[in-house]
């Protein structure tokens, strides 16, 4: 939801400053590129850098590149007075945000999928201390920080749903965490596999 908020401000913005050239964002060829280099240019200006840890740069910048080139995939198809419909059936995962054609041609609807409480098979030590999805953009994110791009995409690419639980002892500080991931495939759990033991 916050890729469809984001994304369609940044939309408008961009139509607004290219109307007087007569023309829209939808234009754009590489728009995520586009956006990028003026990103690294606002960045490259600043006297001391980011000190902002690239994976979490990344999650904080994820709504506005990646929102605006879904926005992009959206507007080539739908006039502006249609964008209601997005707030209306949002899309569910971060995989339709990457892949509009999974969201706009052939919906691909993210698999539940639900963890039992495990703290009753824990010792009464171990508490719960958070629980969500990761999904496509955190699974890539993971891998590529001790991977590179390409396996990154790859190994994120035909993730079906997952869900995590993570478990902390009292005292111990020690973690237990406890992910269940659906693949469309096997060969994309295979995929995942590999790349989660390199």
């Amino acid at each position: 939801r916050q890729a469809i908020v984001e994304g369609e401000a940044l939309a408008i913005m961009l139509d607004y400053q290219l109307q007087d050239q007569g023309l829209s964002f939808t234009d754009f060829g590489d728009l995520p590129g586009w956006i990028e280099a003026l990103l690294n240019t606002i960045k490259a200006s600043q006297p001391h850098g980011s000190s902002t840890p690239t994976f979490l740069e990344e999650l904080i910048l994820f709504p506005y590149l990646a929102g605006t080139t879904f926005l992009q995939a959206v507007r080539r198809r739908h006039p502006w007075s249609e964008l209601a419909m997005l707030y209306k059936d949002p899309p569910r995962s971060t995989e339709q945000i990457l892949h509009p054609n999974k969201y706009l041609i052939t919906p691909d609807e993210p698999t539940p999928v639900t963890l039992p409480e495990l703290r009753y098979a824990l010792d009464p030590s171990w508490s719960k201390i958070d629980e969500d999805t990761l999904g496509e953009l955190t699974i890539k994110l993971l891998v590529r920080r001790y991977l590179d791009e390409r396996t990154a995409i790859g190994a994120a690419e035909g993730g079906d749903g997952d869900s995590y639980q993570l478990y902390e002892e009292i005292g111990t500080n020690q973690r237990l965490l406890v992910w269940l991931t659906v693949w469309d495939s096997i060969t994309e759990a295979k995929e995942f596999l590999e790349a989660s033991r390199q």
